[in-house]
């Protein structure tokens, strides 16, 4: 199979233009999230539960399909999805503080990794910024945990 060379330019061309887009969408996103953050969380935590909702939904729908080899899999995991969007909708702090803890083991995982392996010669700029990641986790996660103490 060849490479299409003038769909290969035509995309290095058009790239910047996507580029671009993805820069304004991820400002804006940031500016939302930085000035709004209790809302921001909140909608988040709304949108996965409904999420979750729907998967448990597409799951159930599967199971009466003609060819679905893992029908008894499927339905279990489609139930316990619906439960668990059902508990995220109603009761609305544990999803945030779940979001939270996600968001702080990530931050502690990155930093540690990036800590341990690396990326070239070690030098004090990348130590700083994976310690502080690691940091950052760490504080967000006590936060998060002795806020619903």
């Amino acid at each position: 199979m060849e490479l299409n060379e003038v769909g290969t330019e035509a995309a290095a061309v058009n790239s910047w233009q996507a580029t671009i887009v993805l820069g304004v969408i991820t400002v804006t996103l940031g500016l939302i999230v930085t000035f709004y953050p209790s809302a921001t969380v909140n909608a988040i935590s709304v949108l996965f539960g409904l999420l979750l909702l729907a998967s448990g939904l597409f799951h159930l729908i599967r199971v009466f399909g003609g060819n679905e080899a893992h029908r008894v899999w499927m339905g279990i995991s489609g139930l316990l999805l619906i439960v668990i969007g059902v508990v995220m909708l109603r009761h609305l702090h544990l999803t945030v503080a779940l979001i939270g803890l996600i968001i702080g083991i990530t931050w502690i995982v990155q930093g540690v990794t990036a800590l341990i392996v690396g990326p070239g010669p070690v030098s004090s700029e990348s130590v700083s910024g994976t310690s502080t990641s690691g940091k950052l986790g760490a504080r967000r996660m006590v936060e998060r945990y002795a806020s619903y103490r």
